[in-house]
């Protein structure tokens, strides 16, 4: 029978069960495995890239199997419990089913949605895109997306040890027929109880609140997240005529990698300019740029962005771009010739820019490309551009005001 009765579930819901059994027991532990694996070689990489790729895409499948799966549940009676007139265990049974249900369709989707908010990392392998139309590339909506998908995790672990326990103790301690109800052929028979709509009422209930529990944990726990703060800071110690204010709600300092082929945006939140400029006194400009390394966040691989193979911010904590020498290419147009210290590498650099200035205020944008191993970024396994692109293109906006 492809329907369920009161007395057991139909051959659809038992096939939808143990197909959605079969995605969690291999997602949770995968989960668990790739999570530890290393990265310390660009082989170490590849594989983790791979794990993740394909626990996402089997995600997405399990994802949809679980929509069904509710949706059949939903659509069908269920049966009456065998244990009906033992009302705190049915209650309990029951609410513990409920919050199954809301597992293993929220666990997927946070995962997805943690997946089209992040940038980088691993792809998922589904011909179609990367990106959700209504998700916006925002990292700080990727963790609270990723923590989402952590606390779901262990909700849908601690509700399949309760399930599981509990269908254990029917088969084990009640010998009763509650287990066999899910295994095709099997009949049961039964009078329906008048207690049980009343039962799934106080199911629901237990259910919801674990969920409103579950998303206040979510939310309390992104109050403790560290953030680098958004620089504030101000030119100091000039006092020419010719200095400039950075106005940094209205300036940023932007980079793209590229990453599997796929370009990574990252943004340093942290960052100070000390700018004298004049374009009728060139002789005369200066600029100082000193970077929070340890403020940029770029999609999935901030973390290895920041370690000793790449940026390694504990030993070189700011990155610092100075120039006294500037040359008009064109109205307009601007090169600032100086140096650029970087991860303990210091280089020349010139950095072309456009500048436009009125009623006080400066409009600067630049865009310049730098090869990461001329700063040997990534040079200890990273010497082809497989896994990680050579060039690393950064974009600053900037408006100032005259000081």
């Amino acid at each position: 029978m492809l329907a369920n009765t009161r007395q057991s579930y139909g051959l659809v819901a038992q096939i939808l069960h143990w197909l959605t059994a079969g995605f969690i027991l291999f997602l949770l532990p995968l989960g668990v495995y790739m999570h530890e694996l290393p990265t310390a070689t660009p082989a170490e990489i590849d594989a983790k890239i791979w794990f993740y790729s394909l626990h996402k895409t089997i995600g997405i499948l399990a994802f949809g199997t679980a929509v069904l799966r509710v949706l059949w549940a939903l659509l069908q009676v269920s049966p009456t419990p065998l244990n009906a007139e033992r009302k705190f265990e049915t209650v309990l049974a029951g609410g513990i089913h409920w919050l199954l249900y809301a597992s293993i369709l929220l666990m997927p989707i946070t995962g997805w949605l943690h997946h089209a908010a992040l940038e980088g990392f691993a792809p998922i392998w589904w011909p179609w895109s990367q990106d959700l139309a209504f998700v916006p590339k925002d990292i700080g909506l990727a963790e609270l997306l990723g923590v989402a998908h952590k606390f779901t995790a262990i909700m849908l672990m601690g509700s399949l040890a309760l399930h599981i326990a509990g269908a254990l103790k029917h088969a084990l301690i009640d010998h009763d027929l509650t287990l066999s109800r899910m295994l095709p052929r099997k009949k049961v028979e039964l009078s329906e109880s008048p207690q049980h709509a009343h039962h799934k009422a106080h199911s629901r209930l237990i259910a919801g609140s674990a969920l409103a529990l579950l998303a206040i944990a979510i939310f309390a726990s992104q109050l403790h997240l560290e953030r680098p703060a958004e620089n504030v800071s101000e030119i100091a110690g000039i006092t020419d005529d010719s200095g400039w204010m950075v106005d940094h709600s209205k300036s940023s300092l932007n980079i793209e990698i590229i990453q599997n082929k796929n370009p990574v945006n990252g943004k340093f939140a942290d960052w100070r300019a000390d700018i004298i400029f004049d374009p009728d006194a060139l002789d005369k400009a200066m600029v100082n740029v000193t970077v929070n390394t340890a403020s940029l966040t770029v999609g999935g691989v901030t973390k290895d962005a920041l370690s000793a193979n790449f940026l390694n911010v504990d030993a070189f904590p700011e990155a610092v771009f100075s120039s006294n020498r500037f040359v008009q290419i064109a109205d307009g147009k601007y090169e600032a010739q100086g140096e650029l210290s970087l991860a303990g590498t210091t280089r020349a650099l010139t950095l072309p820019f456009d500048l436009k200035i009125e009623n006080g205020r400066a409009f600067m944008q630049s865009t310049i490309e730098l090869q990461r191993l001329d700063y040997e970024l990534g040079r200890k396994g990273y010497t082809t551009d497989g896994i990680l692109g050579f060039g690393v293109k950064i974009e600053v906006m900037l408006e100032a005001e005259k000081t």
